[in-house]
């Protein structure tokens, strides 16, 4: 299994043994609270927020955060030759000052985007993919633009960019750590 499926799937398992999790996502109207939680694609088709359970340990206000979105299931979960596609990175995330639920805290982007919002599409007749959120602190000294650059991303990147990705050369690149919080959710 190449290290980019390994790692996703290490954390997908995490996910699927715990009923909650620590990261959340914020559609209009609606907020991804368990993990796997089966939710339409038109609610989707806005760039979501993201907010950390205040439980999580090391987080802190002067600090900024790093958020990927992956569909690991393109362009069928029982074949997915294209997986893992990009969906969106979203750099220079910081903490709100106040809570945006009790025990959640709202992370607000503070720039563009690194790589802009894919909203879910799986193709028509396959099951569910699995959309997963990871969270990390972003390296000190290291802005969105930053990421952007040592990712080599165009100005307009395209769907060659986002398939195939591969995430343990990401996070390499970054220099990212631990993920601080992940979630997931099922879009058909």
């Amino acid at each position: 299994m190449a290290p980019q499926a390994e790692r996703i799937r290490i954390e997908l398992s995490h996910l699927g043994k715990n009923a909650s999790t620590s990261l959340r996502v914020h559609y209009p109207g609606i907020t991804v609270e368990k993990p796997g939680a089966n939710i339409s694609r038109a609610i989707t088709s806005q760039m979501p927020t993201l907010s950390i359970s205040s439980k999580v340990s090391n987080l802190d206000g002067s600090k900024r955060y790093i958020a990927i979105c992956l569909d690991p299931d393109a362009p069928y979960p029982s074949m997915p030759i294209m997986g893992p596609i990009a969906h969106g990175i979203q750099g220079d995330l910081k903490l709100a000052s106040t809570e945006g639920s009790p025990g959640w805290l709202l992370l607000n982007a503070t720039t563009k985007p690194v790589l802009p919002y894919l909203p879910p599409s799986p193709p028509p007749l396959s099951s569910p993919h699995r959309y997963l959120f990871l969270l990390w602190e972003q390296p000190e000294g290291l802005s969105g633009m930053d990421i952007r650059t040592r990712l080599e991303l165009p100005e307009e990147p395209g769907m060659m960019v986002r398939v195939k990705w591969d995430e343990v050369a990401f996070e390499e690149k970054i220099g990212l750590g631990m993920v601080l919080a992940s979630t997931y959710f099922l879009c058909s």
